[in-house]
């Protein structure tokens, strides 16, 4: 179960580039499969602030027999591009990149790739003005075991 949770640091990652708004609570559930068969549902509970060019975002999911904290940086290269930091060892992880969707909402789509461990995590994430849609998986190198996952975000409180 730790590595499927660690799956989604990546994934989350994408959320903070896009978001260039004041610090912004998020709360929502989600569902994951393995490949070998295992499957369940988690809720997720994050708080992502804008800092320079770099955007913070410390998330706690609940997987209801365990709650995983997760700090990490987003570091913004451009307008499309940026690297994915663990908050905690402010070690380069991935990178990943946004493009808008040219919508009068100026919805945004982003995509990310990572390493964590044996773990190839990759994660796209659809931001509107009212919810967050994101999807993705991660491959153990070595095993070949796969987790899926889908969830869904909207914001909580505004600060």
């Amino acid at each position: 179960m730790k590595r499927s949770i660690s799956s989604l640091l990546a994934s989350f990652a994408l959320l903070g580039f896009a978001l260039s708004a004041p610090a912004t609570t998020y709360s929502g559930t989600g569902t994951w499969k393995s490949s070998d068969g295992k499957a369940g549902e988690y809720t997720v509970g994050a708080h992502i602030e804008a800092l320079d060019e770099e955007v913070s975002i410390k998330q706690t999911l609940d997987f209801g027999n365990k709650v995983l904290n997760i700090n990490v940086l987003i570091h913004k290269i451009d307008e499309t591009f940026f690297n994915v930091i663990n908050g905690d060892t402010y070690e380069v992880i991935g990178e990943g990149y946004c493009f808008p969707l040219g919508t009068s909402d100026e919805s945004k789509i982003c995509h990310s790739e990572s390493f964590t461990g044996d773990d190839f995590i990759e994660g796209t994430i659809k931001i509107t003005p009212t919810a967050i849609y994101r999807i993705g998986s991660k491959t153990n190198a070595l095993t070949g075991d796969k987790v899926i996952w889908k969830d869904l975000l909207e914001p909580s409180t505004q600060e």
